[in-house]
C-alpha cells in the first residue's frame, strides 16, 4: 500500500511540473521537484491572490503530507507556520519577496541529512525560477 502510495505521489508531482495546478477557491497549489545532491527535493508553493507560502521537504515528509493533509480540506498543513521561524526560511523568504514584490513565506521539513544551507544553495534559484513563472502564468491567468 506504501509503495503504491508512492508511486502515485510521485506520479502527481510529476505531471504538475508542467505547471498544471489544482485550483482550491481563490488559490492555486503547484508541486515541483528537484534533484539536490542524491536527493530529491519536493517543493509545494500554495499561490493565494496576495501572498505566496512555500513548503521544501524530502521524500519522506512529502508522502507525510500528502497523506495528511488532503488539498481539497485544507489549504496549508499545520506544519506550515504563518511566519517563518528559522532564521534560513526568514531570509530564503525575505530575498523571495523583495524579487517577486509579494509576501512569501517559507517552510523547510525534514530534509533527511540536508542541512538548511545546503538545501537552499542548491535549490533556491529553482524555487525562485518555479515562482516567477507561476507569477508570470497568473498574470495571464488572473485567480478569480
Amino acid at each position: 500500500m506504501y509503495t503504491l502510495f508512492m508511486i502515485f505521489a510521485k506520479f502527481i508531482t510529476r505531471a504538475m511540473t508542467k505547471l498544471s495546478p489544482e485550483v482550491c477557491g481563490s488559490m492555486k497549489i503547484y508541486n515541483f521537484e528537484e534533484k539536490v545532491m542524491l536527493n530529491t527535493v519536493y517543493i509545494r508553493v500554495w499561490v493565494f491572490p496576495n501572498a505566496i507560502s512555500i513548503w521544501c521537504g524530502t521524500n519522506s515528509a512529502f508522502s507525510n503530507l500528502c497523506a495528511s493533509v488532503p488539498v481539497r480540506m485544507s489549504p496549508i498543513p499545520p506544519s506550515i507556520p504563518l511566519l517563518s521561524c528559522s532564521d534560513k526560511c526568514q531570509s530564503l523568504a525575505q530575498r523571495l519577496a523583495l524579487r517577486l514584490n509579494i509576501p512569501v513565506f517559507v517552510s523547510f521539513e525534514n530534509m533527511d541529512g540536508l542541512n538548511d544551507i545546503e538545501l537552499m544553495s542548491k535549490a533556491e534559484k529553482s524555487i525562485f525560477n518555479y515562482v516567477k513563472e507561476i507569477m508570470r502564468n497568473d498574470i495571464e491567468e488572473p485567480i478569480h
